[in-house]
């Protein structure tokens, strides 16, 4: 969280405010939209049911995450192009060790685990 705040500062929300934000977004009617799109093989609910249950951000990463980028890009994308892209370096973000990749460009700010 960040120690002063004004209103142009963005932060990441920590465990607790990002598992008290999913879960009000869980309630959100497109939710069930989005499930059907990003999970087609499970329940419509089943997109609700992981947004009300996340305990961290890694495991909302893990389990929701993980699969909307590769619905993104099965869907949006034809070919992915590093060229142009400069590696930043390989950094150590979360207490379970997962290491992930930032990846800079003008037009592209990423984090990719690795």
């Amino acid at each position: 969280m960040c120690e002063e705040i004004n209103e142009f500062d963005i932060c990441p929300y920590t465990d607790a405010e990002a598992v008290e934000a999913l879960g009000k977004l869980a309630d959100h009617p497109a939710v069930l939209e989005v499930s059907k799109a990003i999970f087609p093989d499970k329940e419509p609910e089943f997109l609700r049911t992981v947004l009300k249950s996340v305990r961290s951000i890694d495991e909302f990463q893990i389990l929701v995450m993980n699969k909307a980028v590769e619905w993104v890009l099965s869907t949006t994308a034809h070919n992915f192009s590093y060229d142009g892209i400069a590696i930043r370096g390989c950094h150590q973000h979360t207490a379970s060790g997962n290491q992930f990749i930032w990846i800079d460009s003008e037009k592209l700010t990423d984090l990719h685990r690795l």
